[in-house]
């Protein structure tokens, strides 16, 4: 099995490629429709065989273009590919399609951080947080990432969200 490397200076990551599975994209059987070729999208990810993840998430995109989730696991995998800018195209369209999808605000909001974006990528992170269940465990999460940025006031903020109905943890 081979692998390839790739180093982000912009990122300051490592990243490891399996060159034999990259080879190997579009191998697979045809399936029925967007929602299996979304689940084997995810389980292929889940393996790292990430060329032929993207071309399940592909076909599902072509058989359901309205659903945002497949635009978003195509994101994922095309961030740990490397392939930031066509990551940030498909959260965009999926941000498009459906304003309030949680995943798609917060993973766009994190690639727009990453990329120094503050300000744009803290209104994805707020509407992340506003469209979130009260009792959600991410607010935990949002509240680590405003503490990062030095946005203490949204940090204290998600920090009581999460503690006052999180008591017992």
């Amino acid at each position: 099995e081979f692998r390839r490397v790739l180093f982000r200076s912009s990122r300051g990551k490592l990243y490891f490629a399996n060159v034999a599975a990259q080879r190997s994209a579009g191998s697979l059987p045809a399936l029925g429709d967007a929602e299996s070729y979304g689940r084997r999208g995810a389980e292929l990810a889940g393996r790292h065989d990430l060329a032929n993840a993207v071309a399940d998430f592909n076909r599902a995109i072509e058989l359901s273009p309205r659903e945002p989730r497949y635009l978003v696991q195509r994101a994922r995998v095309r961030l740990e590919r490397g392939e930031d800018l066509l990551a940030r195209h498909d959260l965009d369209e999926a941000v498009a399609l459906k304003p309030d999808m949680v995943e798609a605000r917060l993973a766009r909001g994190m690639v727009l951080i990453a990329d120094k974006s503050f300000v744009q990528g803290r209104e994805d992170l707020d509407a992340a947080a506003h469209a979130l269940p009260p009792d959600a465990e991410l607010h935990y999460f949002l509240a680590t990432v405003y503490a990062g940025m030095e946005e203490w006031q949204r940090s204290r903020e998600e920090f009581d969200q999460w503690i006052g109905t999180h008591r017992g943890d």
